[in-house]
């Protein structure tokens, strides 16, 4: 009895293990730390619908054929954009490095060249960057750091008539700096023993996790920025907000809007112009050389036409000239733990600690199934992942996975089903995303149902780029038509050739889903139940839409703008959303989000804890034998003692005594805390 009692101890003590219904969403035994929402917007749901003043009329409100107002790219001569021709440096950009207290400071030297293919130029001086402390007490000298220069072309191979318009991109420097104090400011600037400096610049380190200092840490989120007023605006109003990093969730430039030879109009020709990616960094320079900028690559950086580029669901290695989608954005903005500058498979994706955060970065239009080299290495940075040093789990891909707009609705079904389950099992907190030129927070959610133990996923893509803004959801009546938005679509045709288009197609194995149905989202309260539209041919039931806003989906708006991440602790996060069209002060959505570690799984705590991974050694890696017999005699010992605990547990179901896994704390403005349940 007494060796029982033991062992009904640890088996209470265990994680995860609660007094609670068979029909808890939890009883499959997943799950992670509980977070949360907290404050006014707790399990709301707002609708912003389209704002003629917004996007220029009330026609464009319903057709996504009229550009919105005001998206027109600066043209190559504006002040904004021009490129120094004096030899200066331009284009400064800051990565935040690998190990902490690395950084790779990024610029550009002269002017590229457009015409007949010329040979690179592979004798390119070293520059350098100088840095100081701004705090002069500190006492450090300054320090030299020298670049590794590169650059590149694009050779229109497949494409005749552009042979004459080949682009060799100007001087591209990437300078590791190692060994930064943590928390400081440094003052800084670039340049060359034989030129121009660039003008003194300015950016702050990083706190170091698991310090005092990591809190509180304002992270910076965009996507789908481009380079127009619009972009500007989105840049001045986050630099207000002073972040100490910020994320962008991929399409930069959209220089594949434009074709070889013509940089002032979007649209036909061929190929892309090049020199607008020359343009982007010469504008976003003031945000990016001062706050630390990670990117994930959209796609409109594969830019495949008119050269030896392609993607497919089996090539994973990309190299120039043989094949070399990506690259100029591989050129120009590396990756934390690069070392080979200007090399396309590494920045592909990849990971790093950002203050108290762990961000790792996927990329959807290189093959990600399962046996992939990215799916294999994901799994494997889930495992080391530690949250006692960094407790915020934060994954940015480029495509929207939860989203209801019509434009790239489901989009991403095949990359959800393969990716879902391992940010649910792993305890991802925030999935932060673009592509979807609006904004849109979801709920915590998980298999289209609410579930406070899945990540909340974030849409940005409204930073300001040229196609303007994406106005219409998929469950909205459009008064063309007195018909759903959802109604014009017809996935159960689309499903037989492979949904969305061909760049999400292409990296997709076959048999991988690409349209799902599902059930209506059923209300308990009052509402009324909604309807479900577009019914799937196979199964009467199930749907692909509904006629009204979902309950995952809290607050979607189209309007231009950009999200704030405020990291207070270890447990409490605060999300933020501006809109350009209110200058940047007023904040249009939040939300808190706080973990309170209620989940029966809290997902990877410890490093190398693979208890919830899916990675299947099936090894016990040289444990002793007689500590496995022991271990297994223990297994059998708890489940025997849990079918009693649950049997006595059945006496308080439906009593005000049960433990519920599902308590969250509601802190209201200007109300006293109190004690909800879902």
């Amino acid at each position: 009895m007494k060796l029982l009692g033991i062992a009904k101890v640890l088996l209470l003590s265990w994680p995860g293990f609660i007094c609670t219904s068979a029909s808890s969403p939890k009883a499959s035994g997943h799950g992670r730390d509980l977070i949360t929402e907290s404050g006014k917007r707790l399990f709301e749901h707002e609708d912003v619908p389209c704002d003629p003043s917004v996007v220029g009329s009330e026609a464009a409100c319903h057709d996504i054929r009229i550009p919105t107002a005001g998206v027109a790219d600066y043209p190559l001569d504006a002040p904004e954009v021009t490129i120094p021709t004096d030899g200066s440096p331009w284009g400064v950009h800051v990565t935040p490095g690998h190990p902490a207290g690395n950084y790779i400071v990024t610029w550009m030297r002269g002017e590229a060249t457009v015409g007949p293919p010329t040979s690179l130029n592979r004798d390119i001086p070293s520059g350098f960057v100088e840095l100081t402390p701004e705090d002069a007490a500190l006492h450090h000298a300054t320090r030299r750091f020298f670049s590794r220069p590169t650059s590149y072309a694009r050779r229109y191979t497949r494409l005749p008539a552009a042979r004459n318009f080949s682009y060799t991109s100007p001087e591209i420097h990437h300078a590791v700096v190692a060994g930064l104090v943590p928390g400081t400011a440094y003052l800084y600037h670039v340049g060359h023993d034989a030129g121009p400096l660039s003008p003194v610049l300015r950016f702050t380190t990083l706190p170091e996790p698991e310090s005092a200092a990591a809190f509180p840490f304002r992270l910076g989120l965009m996507a789908d920025v481009g380079q127009t007023r619009n972009s500007s605006a989105t840049m001045r109003q986050m630099l207000a907000h002073s972040p100490h990093a910020a994320l962008n969730a991929g399409d930069l430039a959209y220089a594949d809007q434009y074709s070889f030879f013509d940089a002032a109009r979007p649209g036909g020709g061929g190929g892309t112009h090049q020199r607008r990616w020359d343009t982007f960094s010469r504008l976003w320079e003031p945000l990016m050389s001062a706050v630390p900028t990670l990117h994930a690559v959209g796609n409109h950086e594969i830019e495949a036409d008119g050269v030896d580029a392609r993607i497919s669901a089996d090539t994973e290695s990309f190299r120039y000239p043989q094949d070399y989608p990506f690259q100029a954005f591989a050129a120009r903005f590396p990756s934390p733990t690069q070392t080979h500058f200007g090399a396309i498979d590494g920045n592909l994706y990849y990971s790093t600690d950002i203050g108290p955060a762990h961000v790792v970065v996927l990329n959807n239009y290189v093959p990600f199934h399962q046996g992939t080299r990215q799916h294999s290495w994901f799994i494997s940075d889930l495992q080391s992942f530690d949250r006692r040093r960094t407790p915020w789990l934060i994954v940015m891909v480029h495509a929207s996975i939860y989203h209801t707009y019509q434009v790239h609705y489901k989009e991403m079904e095949c990359f959800r089903e393969t990716y879902e389950e391992l940010f649910y099992n792993h305890g991802v907190d925030l999935v932060v995303s673009g592509h979807v030129h609006a904004y849109e927070r979801t709920h915590p959610v998980y298999r289209y149902k609410l579930d406070t133990c899945a990540p909340a996923y974030l849409t940005v893509g409204d930073g300001g780029n040229v196609e303007g803004l994406y106005r219409n959801f998929v469950d909205e009546v459009n008064p063309n038509t007195g018909k759903t938005y959802c109604e014009a679509a017809d996935p159960n045709s689309m499903a037989k050739d492979g949904y969305g288009p061909w760049y999400q197609r292409q990296v997709q194995p076959s048999g991988c889903t690409t349209i799902s149905f599902q059930d209506r989202d059923v209300y308990s309260d009052a509402s009324p139940t909604p309807e479900g539209l577009v019914v799937n041919d196979n199964d009467p039931s199930k749907f692909w839409c509904q006629n009204s806003q979902p309950r995952w989906s809290a607050h979607r708006d189209p309007s231009f703008g950009h999200a704030m991440l405020y990291i207070e602790s270890a447990t409490v996060a605060h999300l933020k959303w501006y809109r350009n069209v209110d200058g940047g002060t007023k904040v249009a959505d939040s939300v808190t989000f706080e973990r309170l570690e209620s989940c029966p799984n809290s997902g990877s705590v410890h490093k190398g804890d693979n208890r919830h991974s899916n990675a299947g050694t099936g090894s016990n890696n040289g444990i002793p034998m007689v500590l496995v017999v022991v271990v297994a005699l223990l297994i059998v010992l708890l489940i025997f003692v849990s079918v009693i605990s649950i049997m006595q547990c059945l006496g308080c179901i439906g009593t005000h005594e049960m433990w519920n896994a599902h308590k969250f704390v509601v802190m209201e403005d200007n109300a006293d805390s109190t004690l909800n349940e879902l």
